[in-house]
């Protein structure tokens, strides 16, 4: 008879400690879990932003050399300085700089061999997003000549 009480009173105590095991894996594998959903969310948010930027390059390069540039910068053009997509329910923000470059094949500055020193435009755009109160962005730089 104490045989059985010591057996029943170690079969509880077997069970409170297989109760405890399997909690901690459950609790590890729902971080697991979570830590994916989430890395998936945000890659799937990023891509969506890299579709964003290289639609604008697309765009950009699609556009005569005249037109490419900023409304009332230097240099000038048909480009808004920014502007907002909504892709995939994300908001996304495009910033477009558009700078002359000076190359230095035929001299750079006053030692410039040709007479325009703008020899071509350097694009740069940012596309900035927002998830859980963090800002996010991805970039890209190509260079447009003139012909």
């Amino acid at each position: 008879m104490l045989f059985d009480m010591l057996q029943r009173a170690f079969t509880t105590v077997e069970l409170i400690f297989a109760v405890s095991v399997a909690g901690l894996m459950l609790v590890g594998l729902l971080t697991a879990v979570t830590f994916n959903v989430k890395t998936a969310t945000l890659n799937k948010v990023k891509l969506g932003a890299i579709a964003v930027l290289n639609k604008e390059i697309e765009q950009i390069r699609a556009m005569k050399y005249k037109d490419i540039g900023i409304i009332s910068q230097n240099p000038a053009g048909t480009l808004e300085a920014s502007g907002n997509y909504e892709f995939n329910k994300i908001n996304y923000t495009v910033i477009r700089n558009v700078a002359w470059v000076d190359s230095d094949k035929d001299g750079i500055g006053v030692n410039d061999t040709d007479s325009n020193p703008d020899d071509f435009k350097q694009v740069k755009i940012t596309v900035t997003w927002n998830v859980r109160n963090t800002e996010f962005s991805v970039d890209s730089l190509t260079y447009v000549y003139g012909y």
